[in-house]
Order: structure tokens, then C-alpha cells, then sequence
């Protein structure tokens, strides 16, 4: 018998395998202008990024959100929303991030936009050896939207504030 779930009001797991995010690459997309690459240690557990104020955290964390879930909440004010492109290089804005999935094998999810485009007028593909779809044609949409790829501060300090909360949010997201 399967033990009873610890938070019987949490959503039921979509059906995408085990993943682990390899890396992150960015360009043009807020604080980051030539393109940079993030390498994440691959495996269970919980990955934290420091670094100085200005260096590119935030930005990192806002294009994997962009990236894997179709949204950003830093961009649903109007304000915010015009700040997403980096215009201090030429080259267009890319967000593109490799993972690792158990028993399967390696993905390319990608997103990029034209020279006017604005935030919204690009999607997410996934790429793997049998070809590039859309994320919304995958499972790994609602999985990325059940279970947070990445965190900011903030948003872990609020795991935080409870232990309760604390044991039930670490949970879901290993």
C-alpha cells in the first residue's frame, strides 16, 4: 500500500519523468546583455545561487520562470513588462536551458524573439532526438507549473516562515 500523501490538498503529479536542469543560458533578457551561461550541479536537492547585487540572479531565475512555466510574475505589472529586453547589445533576446531526464535522456528547452517582438510574442520549444515541439504540446508545462523550477529570495523566505510549510514545500519540490 502506498502511504497516504502528507498534503491532501496537493495537485496530482503530471505525468512528465524526473528532470534536473543542467544549465542556463541567457542573453539580452533583463540584467544579462551578452549571452552567459549558468551550470547547475545536476541532481537531487536544492541549488542555491549567490553572488553580488547586479551580477545576474534574478535575471537567471526570472528566464528559467519565463522559460518553463509561460509566465513571469515579475512582469504582470505593466511597468515591469517593458523592462524585459536588454538593449545595451544587439543581439536579439535568447533564453534557452538543458536538462537531464532520468531514463530518457537530454532536452533543450528555447526561447527566443525577433528584433520588435515584445514580451509575449515568443514561445517555449522542447528539443530532444525525436525532434522540437511546442512546451504546450508536453507534459513538462503543467509540471514546471506544479513544481517550481526556481525561487527567488523572496519567495523562498515565504517557504520559510513555517516549518510546517517549510517540511511541505521542500517536499513537493524534491
Amino acid at each position: 500500500a502506498r502511504p497516504a500523501s502528507r498534503r491532501p490538498d496537493a495537485p496530482a503529479r503530471a505525468e512528465a519523468p524526473r528532470a534536473y536542469l543542467r544549465s542556463v543560458k541567457v542573453r539580452a533578457f533583463r540584467g544579462i546583455g551578452p549571452e552567459r551561461t549558468l551550470v547547475v550541479p545536476e541532481g537531487r536537492g536544492l541549488t542555491v545561487v549567490t553572488g553580488r547585487n547586479g551580477c545576474g540572479k534574478s535575471s537567471f531565475a526570472e528566464a528559467v520562470e519565463l522559460l518553463f512555466t509561460d509566465h513571469c510574475s515579475r512582469f504582470s505589472a505593466a511597468v515591469a513588462a517593458e523592462g524585459w529586453r536588454n538593449h545595451h547589445v544587439p543581439e536579439l533576446p535568447f533564453i534557452a536551458a538543458d536538462v537531464v531526464v532520468e531514463r530518457k535522456g537530454p532536452l533543450t528547452f528555447s526561447r527566443r524573439w525577433g528584433k520588435d517582438a515584445g514580451l509575449k510574442d515568443a514561445d517555449t520549444v522542447v528539443k530532444d532526438e525525436a525532434g522540437t515541439v511546442p512546451i504546450g504540446d508536453t507534459p513538462w508545462l503543467r509540471a514546471s507549473r506544479d513544481y517550481r523550477p526556481f525561487l527567488a529570495y523572496s519567495q523562498l523566505g515565504e517557504m520559510l516562515d513555517g516549518k510546517s510549510a517549510l517540511y511541505d514545500a521542500l517536499m513537493t519540490g524534491l
